[in-house]
């Protein structure tokens, strides 16, 4: 197996999108991609420790959010998310584990991962999700920072790596994406940087 029982992998590239979706449900049309739905999510980000896999190797950040969905911006469903993904501008393994609990009192949660850890950001976005082959395609209105565009492949063994890594460039020139518009950091560090910018750490 790739990771310890209850963990997952998928291999997945960020991509900024400069003006509108027109491209990308154009290559989706193409392909075609299934339509999953939409959905609101709200992201609340903890400062975590970082995951060095061995003494030979560079850190890599690990992430703590609380995130909540909603099919209407009304009713949420709360999950606990821990993930690690290095910092680079191209597509890369993020491990993930979400834990299996019910989270009936977020906002109690969030005060008291803020008051263990502090809290690092607050992402709010809407979400339209399809699906082609083993490949989750995100297209992302995130309030106060723009659209993006995510694919995530999902992946069980090592050996699904280098066809992963491989499917994601080819999606990379279907969509249009430019190297430029890369991203290599989360959304979370993407909105703590523009409240740096604004003078409101």
């Amino acid at each position: 197996m790739l990771v310890a029982t209850g963990m997952g992998r998928n291999i997945e590239l960020k991509a900024r999108v400069r003006n509108d979706f027109t491209a990308a449900h154009a290559a989706i049309q193409y392909l075609p991609a299934a339509y999953q739905g939409e959905l609101w999510q709200r992201d609340v980000y903890f400062y975590c420790a970082e995951r060095k896999k061995n003494k030979d190797e560079e850190p890599e950040p690990g992430r703590l959010k609380l995130r909540g969905e909603s099919l209407d911006g009304q009713v949420w469903d709360w999950s606990f998310i821990w993930y690690a993904r290095p910092n680079v501008r191209k597509s890369k393994p993020s491990d993930y584990r979400i834990a299996p609990v019910a989270v009936p009192d977020p906002v109690a949660l969030a005060e008291t991962l803020d008051a263990a850890w502090g809290k690092y950001a607050e992402v709010d976005k809407h979400r339209v999700v399809y699906l082609y082959q083993n490949i989750r395609i995100h297209l992302d209105e995130v309030v106060n920072l723009g659209r993006f565009i995510e694919f995530e492949a999902m992946i069980n063994l090592e050996d699904e790596q280098p066809v992963a890594h491989e499917n994601l460039k080819r999606l990379m020139n279907l969509f249009q994406i430019e190297d430029g518009d890369l991203i290599e950091i989360s959304y979370g560090d993407i909105m703590r940087n523009e409240m740096y910018r604004l003078g409101r750490p």
